[in-house]
This record gives C-alpha cells, sequence and structure tokens, in this order.
C-alpha cells in the first residue's frame, strides 16, 4: 500500500515537472520571439513566466540551452511533416503526396507562429549547433524533394528539370512567403489551406509538361 502511495505521489510530481518545464519553453518561445535571440536575458524569461531563477536553473542551464531545446523540438516536428513521395495504385498520386506534405508544413509553421519566427528569424549564425540543426534538416527537405522532381520527370507527371537547384527554390519560396507574412508583417493566416494550395500552384506551374501549362 506504501509503495503505491509513492508511486502515486511520484507520478504526480513528474507530471508537476513536465508542465512546469513546457511551461517555461512556451514562455521563452514568445520571449525570443518577440525581443530576439540576442536582446533577451535570462531575466526576462523569468519575468514571464513568473517563476524564481533557482526554479529555472532546475530545468535549464541558461538561454542557449532553451533556444536549442525549442529548436530542436520545432525540426524534429517539421521533418515529421515531410514525407517521401511514393509511387502505388493505393496511394494519392505523387504531385497529390507533395501539395500534401506542403499543406502540412505550412499548418504547422502558421499554427505554430513565435517559433517560426524564432526559427526563421532568430536561429541561422546563434552558434554552431543550431546551424547544424538546421543545415541537416534543410538537406534532408531538399534531398527528399529532388527524388519526387526525378521520379516525376520519370513518370512524365513533370517536366525534366535541374532537380538540386529546382528543390533549392521551392525551399527557398515557402520560407520566403511564410517569412513575409508571419514575420515581417504579424499577420494572421485565415486561411491555411489557400496558402498551401497557392504555394504548391505557383510551384507546380513551372514543372508541369509544357502540353498541359
Amino acid at each position: 500500500m506504501r509503495s503505491q502511495v509513492q508511486d502515486g505521489r511520484s507520478m504526480r510530481a513528474a507530471a508537476k515537472r513536465r508542465k512546469r518545464r513546457a511551461q517555461i519553453l512556451r514562455t521563452a518561445e514568445h520571449v525570443f520571439a518577440t525581443k530576439g535571440y540576442y536582446a533577451t536575458s535570462i531575466a526576462d524569461v523569468i519575468d514571464a513566466a513568473a517563476i524564481s531563477r533557482g526554479t529555472l536553473y532546475l530545468y535549464f542551464d541558461g538561454k542557449a540551452e532553451l533556444f536549442h531545446v525549442l529548436v530542436h523540438g520545432f525540426v524534429e516536428k517539421l521533418l515529421a511533416c515531410v514525407q517521401g513521395v511514393k509511387v502505388s495504385p493505393d496511394l494519392p498520386t505523387p504531385t497529390q503526396q507533395m501539395y500534401d506534405n506542403i499543406q502540412r508544413v505550412v499548418d504547422l509553421l502558421v499554427e505554430n507562429h513565435d517559433l517560426t519566427t524564432v526559427l526563421l528569424r532568430e536561429a541561422v549564425g546563434v552558434d554552431d549547433e543550431v546551424d547544424r540543426k538546421l543545415a541537416g534538416f534543410y538537406q534532408f527537405l531538399q534531398g527528399m524533394l529532388v527524388e519526387a522532381l526525378q521520379r516525376g520527370a520519370e513518370m512524365g507527371i513533370i517536366r525534366p528539370v535541374n532537380a538540386h537547384i529546382v528543390s533549392t527554390a521551392m525551399i527557398g519560396s515557402i520560407k520566403e512567403v511564410l517569412y513575409h507574412y508571419l514575420v515581417v508583417s504579424r499577420v494572421e493566416i485565415p486561411d491555411k489551406k489557400a496558402m498551401a494550395s497557392a504555394l504548391y500552384d505557383f510551384i507546380l506551374r513551372g514543372l508541369l509538361p509544357e502540353n498541359e501549362v
């Protein structure tokens, strides 16, 4: 009986720690997005979270670790959004799968406004570890797109192109549109589906065979 009581207390304490850690991270992402990484002090996060300095250091070593955890977690979520394009009669067409990837990425970035601002405006150049994480993500994304472009050309769905250059342009166009709306203008996106469709249409029109343009 005593061990069951102790186990219950341990589980509640662990849940409380997870909740407090998540609260600190949510506060930090908003402060970083609002003030910028370099202008943010650890005191800013402590004040915004309404916690003591000692409480914060129970969970994180300082500002750099907070930032690393936020960037790492968000990049992992982005990676999970992007799925390889496969050819099968049981699956949607390759172009539909490309659209679905764009939609999932747009949804995640729009629904996480502060984290998107941190990723697109603050993350580059903070330190080597963050740069490596971001480079790894973009390399993964480009690899997926190159494969999809090459496979689409082989199937006659799109025209043959320089897959490496076009994939870079595709990534850049998505980044620039989201950067303009979410970071520079900081406007709400009322229709994520319309944004994904516009991006997809812009990208696809330049890839369709000439007789389908």
